[in-house]
């Protein structure tokens, strides 16, 4: 849609917690835009992830799993993370099979919990922040 220059997502996986992250580069006039958008996004897989879609986050999951074994510090970095997870690091098939077992109604479940949970929000220059802020369901506060 043009909305942004630069889109990313992020998740962070602990023992009993985790969290969602996004980031949006937007022109201030898109920003609202953008992230309305990207709520939606959220609420949608929450609501009517396709078997497709599934299938598709699978095998970009996968990849990006994989080459990021590709190098050492990617390698160290993976193993590290699966250590302080599950107590041991992961082989490739067992990142695999992790992933594979994830059903249609593990992502509904995880995406309903990102958006029931609190939310925080940080603006870099200029932008509405109260919009933007309801949009994500996040308080306002000038810091």
């Amino acid at each position: 849609r043009g909305l942004a220059y630069a889109v990313y997502a992020q998740a962070d996986c602990y023992d009993d917690v985790g969290a969602l992250g996004a980031y949006i580069g937007a022109d201030a006039e898109h920003a609202l835009e953008a992230v309305e958008l990207l709520r939606r996004e959220i609420e949608d897989a929450a609501e009517a992830l396709s078997a497709e879609e599934a299938a598709r986050a699978r095998a970009v999951l996968t990849s990006t799993l994989l080459m990021g074994l590709e190098n050492p510090a990617g390698r160290i970095e993976m193993a590290a993370g699966q250590i302080f997870t599950f107590g041991a690091a992961l082989s490739p098939a067992e990142m695999r099979g992790r992933l594979n077992a994830v059903t249609i109604d593990d992502a509904r479940r995880c995406a309903e919990r990102a958006l029931s949970g609190p939310a925080s929000l940080a603006i870099v220059g200029e932008g509405d922040l109260a919009s933007i802020a309801k949009a994500v369901g996040a308080p306002v506060s000038r810091g």
